[in-house]
């Protein structure tokens, strides 16, 4: 007997499955769709996470402009939902790669850690976001440690040169 195992769906289909949950009123909030197009929602954010992205969000328009958000986006992992995605052009990212989730990636990626956040979960998205074609992802541990990532690894500065502040008094989360 032999066993055949499902494929993964491919790119587009799982844009599209994320577009039809999307479009249902019953789909929590803060979901995200595995490779194989299985939904995991993510518990809501706590205070000072949404203290920490917000400080961040301010930080990264005033030093490159652009636009900061949080969008989801289509990723060889699946549709995840970043803290911050940086774009000098949310437009130009929504016309070259389909809104909603984006097909094409923004250069830069934020991700603040959360204390029940796995750091396989965080290294898989952090793999999956660069290969997907982001720049740089920058990681925001739980102890207040910041981290920059690239293709070529782990760096020890920002290639955008960001040199983030967090806000007193939020860390340790």
């Amino acid at each position: 007997m032999q066993i055949t195992a499902y494929e993964k769906p491919g790119h587009h289909e799982l844009a599209a499955r994320w577009r039809e949950l999307m479009d249902d009123p019953g789909t929590p909030e803060r979901c995200e769709l595995d490779e194989f197009g299985a939904m995991h929602v993510n518990p809501p954010p706590s205070f000072k996470h949404q203290r920490i992205v917000a400080a961040l969000t301010r930080e990264l328009e005033r030093a490159l402009g652009g636009e900061p958000g949080s969008y989801a986006v289509s990723t060889p992992a699946g549709v995840k939902f970043p803290d911050i995605c940086w774009a000098p052009s949310f437009d130009e990212l929504a016309r070259d790669g389909g809104a909603d989730p984006l097909m094409r990636m923004p250069p830069l990626v934020i991700e603040v850690v959360s204390p029940g956040d796995w750091r396989k979960d965080i290294s898989e998205k952090i793999a999956a976001y660069l290969a997907a074609g982001v720049e740089e992802v920058i990681l925001v541990e739980t102890s207040a440690r910041i981290r920059y990532f690239t293709t070529a690894g782990e760096q020890s500065d920002s290639k955008f040169g960001l040199h983030p502040t967090l806000p007193a008094g939020t860390y340790p989360i």
